[in-house]
């Protein structure tokens, strides 16, 4: 990936919006260049549309995340920089009914704005 980042600056964003599909709460993540940064990094294969956003929650109880999904459908957070990359890995949970687990496989700093 250090390649295909190379030269790329950092981003202002933003959180904004919300919203749900299938158990996931997302809440949005606004900023000019997103979806160039993005495409850097994606396989060349991959045909869905990106949406930048934050996973906030998964689970069974579709009334609770609609709730929340409809609390945070008019956010607009303070903007922030950022300066780099994260290569995440996703492991099974130990536990039955425990979420995945992540952690950082690598960082890639982005180019001062």
């Amino acid at each position: 990936m250090r390649p295909r980042l190379a030269g790329l600056g950092a981003r202002t964003v933003r959180l904004s919006g919300a919203g749900s599909f299938r158990g996931v709460l997302w809440i949005g993540v606004a900023g000019a260049g997103l979806g160039d940064l993005a495409a850097a990094v994606r396989p060349p294969d991959e045909e869905r549309e990106f949406h930048a956003h934050l996973t906030l929650a998964r689970g069974d109880v579709r009334a609770a995340i609609e709730r929340w999904r409809r609390r945070l459908a008019d956010i607009n957070g303070p903007e922030w920089t950022v300066t780099e990359v994260e290569l995440m890995r996703s492991d099974p949970g130990g536990a039955r009914g425990s979420g995945p687990r992540y952690s950082t496989v690598q960082r890639f700093p982005l180019q001062p704005g």
